[in-house]
């Protein structure tokens, strides 16, 4: 899952941090390839349920990360939808011996999930952007620190880049979210998208795209009574 897919299972958090913690593994990723979160230490971590600190706010957002992941990476909408979307992504991206439709279309339905959520509720990236600008790179970089014992030096500006940028919104934009696609294809070394015109590509999966929100919602709701 993606920035605002993830955002979407809980848009009402118990404490800003929360959403802080949901969203650091994605924007490690983005920092570096090579910086990982010491996950079995993290389902250790004991919260003050009384008092909590930054710390076990941004802890508990970080264990939903990885649990809403943990669902959606094993449920069947998943697996249907890279289905789904692969004829699609076939007509875009020409087979040869190198390509990894494997992995673009986990990419690719992820990335499709942000740009439809955002396109049904312009607001979600708005309320997922104000809570985490209300703190800096800085303070949950130290955070992070004292919760796992690992300095996270390149997060903090990659943290406040993300936030000063906004480029989210962008995913609603047929250039931007290709431009996004293409990026985070090439973040994985992937530059199968060369060539590519926003027009092109965006009629392409029109077909797709339709219906995928509700799709989504259906799933959200199966997963809901499964965490109630």
């Amino acid at each position: 899952m993606n920035f605002l897919s993830h955002y979407s299972l809980d848009p009402n958090p118990p404490h800003d941090l929360f959403t802080v913690g949901v969203a650091i593994p994605d924007i490690l990723s983005v920092a570096g390839r090579h910086l990982r979160l010491p996950w079995h230490a993290l389902r250790k971590w004991k919260n003050d349920p009384l008092s909590p600190t930054p710390q076990d706010w941004i802890v508990s957002g970080l264990l939903r990360h990885e649990q809403a992941d943990k669902w959606f990476h094993q449920s069947e909408f998943f697996d249907s939808e890279r289905k789904l979307i692969l004829p699609f992504l076939q007509q875009i991206i020409p087979q040869n011996p190198n390509t990894r439709y494997f992995f673009i279309t986990h990419i690719a339905v992820e990335l499709w999930l942000d740009r439809v959520l955002l396109m049904e509720n312009a607001t979600i990236a708005h309320q997922f952007y104000q809570r985490l600008q209300l703190y800096s790179g800085e303070d949950i970089k130290d955070w992070l620190a004292t919760i796992t014992g690992k300095e996270y030096s390149p997060f903090s500006p990659t943290f406040d880049r993300f936030i000063q940028h906004t480029y989210l919104y962008r995913y609603a934009e047929n250039d931007g979210f290709l431009e996004a696609f293409h990026r985070t294809l090439r973040r994985v070394g992937l530059n199968d998208l060369e060539g590519v015109s926003p027009n092109k590509f965006i009629d392409v999966f029109q077909p797709y795209q339709e219906g995928l929100v509700h799709r989504f919602h259906q799933w959200k709701n199966e997963i809901t009574l499964q965490d109630e």
